[in-house]
């Protein structure tokens, strides 16, 4: 049975090894321990992706903080229906004494784990049949980190992007609202109150001919309208 996984949802930047409660490797254990029995319980096949992923995404939900921290363990449980209560006490305790500062650490770390899992469900294991374990686990863990940085990159680029038009398309509605007022953008102040139950006012602190050379100031005449998306748009 093939010990990597295509799964592409691994985040390294968003893993963390911390607990946000005082749990021991015990409770992780445990923990771990009750995800595969929910697995076996599941049954469905190990080549029925489809379910597969469905589970994943459910143990992902239900177990948040152990999903964040052991992303490696969840991922062979659940797709792999692979584990080893006695490999993950070992890796536990290996990353206890030597715990990952870096994201290379990281992946490594992730890496020691399948290789332990391995050895614990394979006695007898050959140096070589390690050795390439290792290499196709670190080579399928790189490219998945690359892929993701490639998405979150392109992803910020594109919401970057639709903040600068929102903005710009906002100060096009607010330039139509004070046209259709009657009122010159020039000599107007604004501000926008949101209400409560919904909907914003606009705020318009107005300067008239005879004051716009001493420029608006808290005493100049103050006019509120209420507004909707679609008084803006029309």
């Amino acid at each position: 049975m093939s010990f990597t996984t295509g799964d592409v949802d691994i985040k390294i930047k968003n893993i963390r090894i911390e607990n946000e409660k005082n749990v021991t490797p015990k409770d992780i254990v445990n923990e771990a321990s009750e995800i595969y029995k929910k697995m076996k319980k599941a049954d469905y096949r190990i080549t029925d992706y489809e379910r597969a992923d469905e589970f994943t995404a459910k143990m992902r939900s239900e177990h948040k903080e152990f999903a964040q921290s052991y992303p490696i363990v969840l991922r062979y449980i659940c797709q792999m229906q692979e584990y080893s209560a006695k490999a993950l006490q070992k890796y536990l305790t290996a990353i206890a004494v030597k715990p990952w500062k870096s994201k290379v650490e990281y992946i490594e770390s992730q890496c020691d784990y399948v290789v332990t899992l391995y050895k614990e469900k394979h006695p007898r294991w050959h140096v070589k049949d390690i050795a390439n374990l290792r290499a196709n686990i670190s080579k399928l863990l790189k490219t998945e980190d690359e892929k993701f940085t490639e998405i979150a990159e392109k992803t910020q680029k594109e919401v970057d992007r639709d903040d600068e038009e929102y903005k710009k398309k906002r100060k096009n509605e607010l330039i139509n609202f004070y046209r259709k007022y009657g009122t010159e953008t020039s000599l107007m102040n604004l501000r926008v109150e949101s209400n409560v139950e919904g909907g914003d006012t606009i705020v318009l602190t107005g300067c008239n001919e005879s004051t716009e050379s001493t420029g608006c100031n808290e005493s100049s005449e103050t006019k509120k309208y209420s507004i909707t998306a679609d008084d803006l748009l029309s």
